[in-house]
């Protein structure tokens, strides 16, 4: 594990003075379009664009590196629970669709959530473009 000092810290968009101990244990550098392990993909969100996420037969999980604030277009289509930063979805019909507006840091991004039986994502990692390309834990 290496760690590092630093003196000022920007982290999703939020600057934070003094010092902080940067633990790179587990960082992921996983580029736009990568998945950093199986069965998890990551969508590096745009204000400008709509990212699709195909909701499995045996629900979703949407996680944020924030706890998000979500609107959800018709929600009688989808359950959504929140569980810490995580959005837990499931699909109440069969070809269920929807958009969700997720805000960040003062941002909105929109996801449309389409429900598929024939699969689907089981873990989507939701990272903005503008963060650092990797994770790290600030103690």
């Amino acid at each position: 594990m290496k760690k590092f000092i630093l003196k000022y810290l920007t982290f999703a968009g939020v600057s934070l003075s003094g010092v902080a101990s940067i633990s790179l244990a587990g960082a992921s550098l996983a580029k736009p379009g990568e998945n950093s392990r199986p069965g998890v993909r990551i969508v590096y969100l745009d204000e400008m664009n709509v990212a699709r996420i195909t909701i499995h037969p045996h629900g979703t999980v949407l996680s944020f590196p924030i706890k998000p604030e979500v609107h959800v277009g018709k929600k009688e289509v989808f359950d959504i629970v929140y569980v810490k930063n995580d959005l837990v979805i499931s699909a109440n019909m069969p070809g269920a669709v929807t958009n969700i507006f997720v805000y960040l840091m003062g941002r909105r991004f929109t996801l449309k959530l389409v429900q598929s039986s024939h699969g689907g994502d089981e873990i989507v990692a939701i990272r903005d473009p503008l963060d650092a390309a990797m994770q790290v834990e600030v103690k």
